[in-house]
Parts: structure tokens; sequence; C-alpha cells
């Protein structure tokens, strides 16, 4: 364990010393939403930085079951999966102006008692035949792909051709 004071510590030596966590964070359930928010935040230099305080937000709410994080360079970037932060927006404005200028993908939305923070994208529902849906599972099988891979590349496709 690295100290405020830059002092290296077991974690064993540290409980002797008295620290203890702030909270537990626990592996959390994986959420199946699709896409994900991504932020690339300066890479914090000291302890006090705001960053760690929304580092502990996203490891308490959203979970380590549903990020990642990594460095680049002088960033740190981190990719969420869509989540709800229960915080209240009055008492953490410098945390929320944080995250709403180094979001990277996703949307944030405010509210009183929340933060929802949603990735770039939205459901869509539709019907067919059913030997238009056997014809494109059978397609999809053929070239090694999902249902929704496949229907998804035809879509863009045909919106290509169309907006060009």
């Amino acid at each position: 364990i690295l100290t405020d004071k830059d002092e290296f510590l077991s974690l064993q030596d540290a409980i002797e010393e008295g620290f203890s966590p702030a909270s537990i964070i626990t592996k959390g359930k994986y959420a199946s939403n699709k896409g994900s928010v991504q932020f690339k935040f300066p890479k914090p230099i000291s302890f006090g930085s705001i960053i760690f305080v929304i580092l502990d937000w996203l490891y308490l709410y959203v979970t380590p079951s549903n990020m990642n994080m990594y460095i680049l360079e002088d960033k740190l970037i981190v990719n969420i999966k869509p989540s709800t932060i229960p915080i209240n927006a009055v008492d953490n404005q410098e945390e929320i102006n944080c995250l709403t200028k180094h979001i990277n993908e996703g949307s944030i939305n405010i509210r009183e008692d929340k933060i929802i923070l949603r990735s770039n994208f939205d459901s869509i529902k539709f019907y067919l035949k059913k030997d238009e849906k056997q014809l494109l599972k059978q397609i999809a099988s053929e070239h090694g792909l999902t249902l929704e891979q496949l229907c998804e590349n035809m879509i863009r496709e045909k919106l290509h051709q169309y907006h060009s």
C-alpha cells in the first residue's frame, strides 16, 4: 500500500498502524447493457486529486465487474458499463464538472440525487416473418456471426448506402 506520505506498507503493517478501508468494494454482478462509457482523465499526481474520489464512486457503484482502466501516456482511460451513481448533485459539483469535462464516449445525465451514465447505443425493435428470421439465422451461421451482429452489419451497410 502506498500512503499519502509516499511510504510503502504491507497490508498487515497498514492494518497494524490503524489503516482501514474507507469502503468495502465488491466484485458486483456483470451488467449486460450494450456499449460503454469512456472517460479520459489526466493521470492524477497527488492523493488529493478529485479523480480518486470519482474512481471510488465507480468502484462502489459500477463495481469492478463492469469497468476496466489503463494508463496511456499521461491519461487514465476508464471504460464502464452504462450505470447510475447515487450521489447528491448539489454537493458534488466539482466531481460532476470533472466527469463532464473528461467524458470521451457516452453521455452524462445529471439528476438531483444521481448521475446517469449512458452509452451511445440505443435499442431498436422490429418484427419479421418467421421465414425471414430463419433465413437471417442461416446467413449468420454461414458467416460465423450472431443474429445480432448480422443485423447490425446489414443495417449499417444500408444506412451508408441510403445516406451517400
